[in-house]
């Protein structure tokens, strides 16, 4: 308010002259004034807190709260399916993009036999880093009895890091056409590709009439009876899956070999086997590196309805048929379990020649002089 001179004036003496109240001290400079009650911004509130309830430990920082069931949704079809929300719709996406562009530079080589009708059983191998131990699968298939049907061999392989190469392949096409084989597809790639994209674009590969498809591993030394006896009762309308019972697990560094058995009817043996191609061909396209195996037989479980049809083996094609360890990519600590025959190995009397031909025996043994410069491999060229 502003005072002028005529309202000093015009005032009554009585308010002239009245004292004015003194001013109370500022807060901000002089402290809190003096009064009966405590300031509550100073001085704390008036009336004592009440205890407090304890707090709940953090999600965030003392674990995750327990996962929730997986939601049951209806697929196509009408049945009921387990919905996978582990990864969003997004980022699958772009994985699967990811995955066809590395794919999409390959360059594909064709061997085929004129004349000759179409391949009804198709062996699909996936390579990497298979300089030293890729012959093994083709010395086991140029030994096959009893195939009296056309089949095919379709190899994917990346072309660096030590690759086995078109042309050690295409050595074997003779002897590979004397026993049925009919088509020799060689894909090399030119991009790094996860083991469940090369799964996936090998069973894409195959011919449109093949009607039983055979996985393989290149380390891997297969039965001489298998392609017939897989063949023969995939033929059947009554089974889809066929699983061996176990297998020999052969050590190069140590020389020595175990047996493994495998009855588990729930997991999926990753040594040899075979299903309908219908069935593989509903196997989906996914960036996945670690326990691809098991993945794979999941994902089929899951898209057939779990109606998988097993046929467990009873032709003795766990005999003959030998996992190499030594120069592999994945499971390394297996040579370690096989040299202390710790479970699920057991000890095998019998000798390794007595299971596979000697001169194969004699160029795994020779082959130790390659685990060293295998390791160093492994060490440079890590994906994960």
């Amino acid at each position: 308010m502003v005072w002028r001179v005529s309202d000093w004036v015009n005032m009554s003496p009585s308010r002239r002259f009245k004292p004015s109240k003194p001013s109370k001290p500022s807060k901000r400079f002089h402290g809190p004034s003096k009064s009966s009650k405590p300031s509550k911004r100073f001085h704390g509130p008036a009336k004592p807190l009440k205890p407090s309830k304890p707090s709940k430990p953090s999600k965030r920082f003392h674990g995750p709260s327990k996962s929730k069931p997986p939601k049951r949704v209806r697929v196509r079809g009408g049945r009921l399916g387990v919905l996978n929300l582990s990864k969003s719709p997004l980022l699958a996406r772009s994985e699967r993009i990811r995955l066809k562009s590395r794919f999409a530079t390959a360059t594909t080589v064709v061997e085929e036999v004129p004349g000759r009708p179409k391949a009804v059983l198709s062996v699909v191998i996936p390579y990497y880093r298979a300089g030293f131990i890729g012959w093994v699968p083709f010395e086991s298939l140029i030994r096959q009895e009893g195939v009296n049907f056309n089949w095919e061999l379709i190899i994917l392989e990346e072309g660096f890091d030590n690759p086995f190469g078109y042309k050690r392949m295409v050595a074997y096409w003779d002897r590979l056409k004397a026993v049925g084989c009919c088509r020799l597809k060689y894909i090399q790639l030119k991009q790094w590709l996860p083991l469940s994209g090369k799964w996936y674009y090998l069973i894409q590969s195959i011919d449109t009439n093949s009607q039983v498809v055979c996985f393989n591993s290149a380390d891997i030394y297969m039965s001489h009876k298998r392609l017939a006896a897989q063949f023969k009762i995939l033929s059947k309308p009554e089974y889809n899956w066929y699983k061996l019972n176990g297998n020999l697990v052969y050590d190069i560094g140590s020389d020595s070999h175990v047996a493994l058995r495998s009855l588990a009817r729930g997991r999926a043996d990753t040594c040899c086997r075979a299903a309908k191609s219908g069935l593989v061909k509903k196997l989906p396209l996914v960036w996945k590196k670690r326990s691809v195996d098991t993945w794979m037989f999941k994902a089929l479980r899951g898209r057939a309805g779990n109606r998988i049809r097993f046929y467990y083996d009873q032709n003795g094609l766990e005999k003959d048929t030998v996992n190499i360890t030594g120069l592999n990519n994945i499971s390394h600590k297996r040579a370690a379990r096989v040299r202390q025959v710790a479970p699920p190995f057991r000890k095998c009397c019998a000798s390794l020649e007595s299971h596979i031909p000697l001169s194969v025996v004699k160029r795994l043994r020779r082959s130790r002089n390659c685990i060293a410069a295998h390791k160093a491999l492994l060490r440079r060229t890590r994906k994960w």
